[in-house]
């Protein structure tokens, strides 16, 4: 068995240094630290790597799939000199469409851009022009190392990739568990009820439900900043969540986040 510690969307890039208002901290006879993106932006890893020492320094492993925030400023896919300063913090292992085995179980991380594409019958996703105006990705994520902004087009060629990726990751066999870590929520079961019926739900989720099957023992999302524990109908694949959120007047945004979430497989 292994005793898994996950969290996301922590976003220490606005707690000035205080990365401890998190309350993330290591767990007795925990194996992973699984960060789900959104964690701090990849221009800052010396904050990154300040926060796993903890859980390096007790031989944690920690695995690391960046979110769309990490992004913020800088170009996708990741510039080479960013890849490079994240493979040298120590004890931390970065999972960029790349996959690890640890003690015979396999982990496969991706950041899963999203699809743009409608996820809840009968409600459309909103069109390339509101995507734009609302959402902060493509204002403040260049593309492939130039100037110009993020578009919904080269979004979906990154989810292609990835998907592809994935889908080839999962059809090679593994004599062991698997657990897929995606920042992009992988199926509208895990779109918080106060934003069904949303015409954005189709950026929130990059719908991976045809990937899903029970050779999958367990998905790890973030991006949503709403906790869930779920199950996608059809292959029984558990599907958890477990963001902070931002801090905002001294509150945290998601009163469900538990920092010291775990669970075993």
């Amino acid at each position: 068995m292994m005793l898994i510690h996950y969290v996301s969307d922590l976003h220490l890039e606005g707690l000035q240094g205080r990365s401890d208002l998190t309350e993330v901290r290591p767990v007795a006879g925990c194996d992973v630290l699984v960060l789900a993106g959104d964690i701090v932006p990849l221009r800052q890893p010396a904050e990154l790597e300040r926060f796993i020492a903890p859980f390096t320094e007790r031989g944690i492993a920690v695995l690391y799939v960046p979110g769309n925030h990490e992004y913020y400023r800088l170009s996708v896919p990741m510039p080479e000199r960013i890849r490079a300063d994240l493979e040298a913090i120590p004890g931390l292992q970065l999972l960029d469409d790349t996959s690890t085995i640890i003690n015979g179980v396999r982990f496969l991380g991706s950041t899963l851009w999203s699809p743009l594409k409608a996820v809840e019958e009968g409600i459309p996703i909103a069109g390339e022009d509101e995507l734009c105006r609302f959402l902060n990705d493509f204002r403040m994520i260049r593309c492939d190392g130039g100037e110009q902004p993020l578009t919904p087009a080269r979004m979906r060629e990154l989810h292609r990739q990835s998907w592809t990726w994935l889908r080839d990751a999962l059809r090679t066999a593994h004599d062991g568990p698997t657990v897929v870590i995606t920042h992009f929520v992988p199926s509208p079961a895990g779109i918080e009820a106060q934003f069904v019926g949303s015409t954005l739900n189709g950026y929130f989720v990059a719908d991976c439900r045809d990937l899903m099957s029970a050779d999958i023992s367990l998905w790890i999302a973030g991006h949503t900043h709403g906790s869930f524990q779920v199950r996608d109908e059809a292959s029984g694949v558990p599907l958890v969540c477990n963001p902070s959120g931002y801090f905002r007047h001294g509150q945290r945004e998601n009163a469900s986040f538990n920092p010291l979430a775990t669970i075993t497989i």
